[in-house]
């Protein structure tokens, strides 16, 4: 299995354009009541403010939990990410993610990042640079400045997501720009992608699909515990190795 940067800032995408991991977002910043000016602001063509105010609602959150499916290359990804920004200099996230049988784990604690694949309990601890080639980063930091390829942002109506009330929302992304971001070689056009927000402005529920010279990407997640406790350690120091 190859999990690549590639595929996770796919998956990942949602946390990078509400995770409030931009300098115009901080977690101090009150989340909105409701959705109602949103709805006024998109009707408005106010996008990148709709997604500011989301990502608001997100920071203030300071823990969450996504899950996702993604498929791709004929591979099915499944993964789980917790996050906990209680300290934003000091992010914790897990993600565990596998296809075919094989699962990759990763830890990233500040500045500090392990990975491990399979069962086995040995961790090997990256480099910034071998976390970054890895893809174990915060998706905020390899595409913080995704908001601003969004266009033909459009509410869609009212829906209900897993007994949620939200307003569904659609938006098209800049794909051959945002690639980019990640240093990605991949032909990518347009990214039709949509989104659910909450009463409180927050991510529900997620779906992207489009095409590349890698092949189809399609992603279907969703984002919960809002605000609810997390437990992310850094592994047991015997058991970790530096990557070679």
């Amino acid at each position: 299995m190859q999990i690549t940067k590639t595929t996770l800032a796919a998956a990942l995408l949602p946390l990078a354009l509400l995770g409030g991991c931009t300098s115009t977002v901080t977690a101090s910043q009150s989340a909105p009541a409701s959705a109602q000016a949103a709805s006024s602001s998109a009707a408005a063509g106010a996008d990148t403010e709709v997604l500011a105010q989301s990502a608001q609602a997100v920071a203030a959150a300071k823990t969450y939990v996504t899950e996702m499916t993604t498929q791709l290359a004929g591979q099915t990804y499944k993964s789980t990410m917790y996050t906990d920004a209680t300290d934003p200099a000091k992010r914790k996230m897990r993600l565990v993610t596998g296809a075919g049988g094989q699962q990759l784990e990763v830890v990233t604690i500040g500045a500090d990042t392990y990975m491990k694949m399979g069962a086995g309990d040995t961790w090997l601890k990256a480099s910034a640079a071998q976390s970054e080639q890895a893809g174990a980063v915060d998706p905020g930091a390899l595409l913080a400045q995704s908001r601003q390829y969004v266009k033909n942002f459009t509410l869609a109506g009212d829906e209900t997501v897993d007994g949620v009330a939200t307003k569904h929302y659609t938006m098209v992304l800049d794909g051959a720009a945002m690639s980019k971001l990640g240093g990605g070689k991949s032909a990518v056009g347009d990214i039709p992608y949509e989104i659910w927000l909450d009463d409180q402005l927050r991510p529900r529920q997620f779906v992207l699909k489009y095409s590349s010279s890698a092949g189809d990407i399609s992603t279907k997640g969703t984002m919960s515990k809002y605000g609810e406790p997390v437990d992310i350690q850094a592994p047991d120091p015997s058991k970790v190795k530096s990557m070679g």
